[in-house]
C-alpha cells in the first residue's frame, strides 16, 4: 500500500519509515527521562514486597531507575549557607568529575554519607563520601566544643554550676545572718526561748503586781529561727493553776460580744518548755500598745 501510495519511490518510502523511527525513539527518551528524573513522592521498601516474580521483578527496576535518576555527590562538603560541593556523579546536566554546588539544603543537619538530601528548591542528591578536610574539621569542632563543656557530676551538673549555686547559697547564708544579728540587735532578742523555740524572748523580765509572774517581751520564730510578726507578751508562773484560770478568763472575753475588744490570746503553755524555765507555765498573748 505505501508502495502504491508513494507511486513505487523507494526512496520517499525509506524516508518515511526513517522518520516515523525517530519520532519513535524520540517520545521514548522523553518518556524514560520524565520518569527517571522525578523521583517519586516516596520510596518503595524493597524488602515489603511481595511474592511473585514478575511483580518483584518490576518493582525492583523502578526502585533502582529511581535511585539512577538521583544524582550523587562525592568527595562533599557543607559550607556555612548551607550549600554542598563536591563532585557530580549521574547528573543528567553535569558531566561525571565536574565540581557541583547545590542550592541551600532544607535541613543541613540532614548532610550523612549514603543519605539523600533535599535542597530548598526540592532538589534531591545522594551524598557519597565525605571530603576529608570536612572530616577533619567536624571532629575538631566536636572536640572543640566537649573542651568548651564544663565537666559534668553524674547527675549531669557542671562543676561551675553547682560552684555558682554554692556561691549563691553562701551569699543568702550570709545576708540571711547579717538580717538575725540586726534582729537580734533591734529587737533585743537574748537567745532565750520558750515552747520548744517556737517564741524568742527579748530583753528583760518584768515583774507582776503580786510580783509572781515574770512577763517577757517575745516574738513568734520561723523556720529558720528568725523573729517574725507583731511583738508579743509571755507571762510565765510556777503557778500553773492560776495561769490556766487566766487563760480560760481570755477564751471567755475574746468571745461572742467581746471579740475585738480586748488583746488576742495567742497560746497557753502548761510547761513553758524552755532552758531556764522547766518548772514554769506560759501564757503567750499579743502585746497591744503601750
Amino acid at each position: 500500500i505505501l508502495r502504491n501510495y508513494y507511486d513505487g519511490n523507494m526512496m520517499s518510502l525509506l524516508n518515511y519509515v526513517s522518520i516515523q523511527l525517530l519520532l519513535l525513539l524520540t517520545e521514548s527518551l522523553r518518556s524514560y527521562t520524565s520518569h527517571a528524573f522525578t523521583p517519586p513522592t516516596s520510596l518503595p521498601n524493597i524488602n515489603t514486597l511481595k511474592s511473585g516474580p514478575s511483580n518483584v521483578r518490576s518493582r525492583k527496576f523502578g526502585y533502582e531507575l529511581y535511585m539512577a535518576g538521583v544524582p550523587e555527590i562525592d568527595n562533599w562538603e557543607v559550607l556555612r549557607s548551607g550549600v554542598v560541593t563536591g563532585i557530580s556523579r549521574k547528573h543528567p546536566v553535569i558531566d561525571d568529575g565536574d565540581k557541583i554546588e547545590t542550592s541551600a539544603l532544607a535541613d543541613p543537619k540532614s548532610a550523612i554519607t549514603g543519605k539523600i538530601v533535599i535542597t530548598k528548591s526540592g532538589s534531591k542528591y545522594k551524598l557519597l563520601k565525605e571530603s576529608a578536610a570536612s572530616v577533619k574539621r567536624n571532629s575538631r569542632k566536636q572536640q572543640n566544643n566537649k573542651a568548651a563543656s564544663p565537666p559534668k557530676d553524674k547527675n549531669g551538673v557542671s562543676k561551675s554550676a553547682k560552684a555558682a549555686t554554692k556561691q549563691n547559697q553562701d551569699v543568702i547564708n550570709k545576708n540571711r545572718d547579717s538580717i538575725r544579728m540586726s534582729a537580734i540587735k533591734d529587737l533585743k532578742l537574748n537567745g532565750k526561748t520558750v515552747g520548744n523555740g517556737k517564741y524568742l524572748l527579748a530583753g528583760s523580765p518584768q515583774r507582776s503586781t503580786s510580783g509572781k509572774s515574770q512577763i517577757w517581751s517575745a516574738y513568734r520564730s520561723d523556720q529558720n529561727g528568725d523573729p517574725t510578726g507583731d511583738r508579743l507578751k509571755v507571762k510565765m508562773t510556777a503557778n500553773s493553776e492560776a495561769l490556766s484560770r487566766e487563760s480560760i478568763n481570755y477564751d471567755k472575753i475574746t468571745s461572742g460580744i467581746f471579740f475585738g475588744k480586748f488583746v488576742k490570746k495567742m497560746e497557753y503553755l502548761p510547761q513553758a518548755n524552755g532552758k531556764g524555765f522547766e518548772k514554769l507555765s506560759a501564757l503567750v498573748i499579743d502585746a497591744g500598745y503601750q
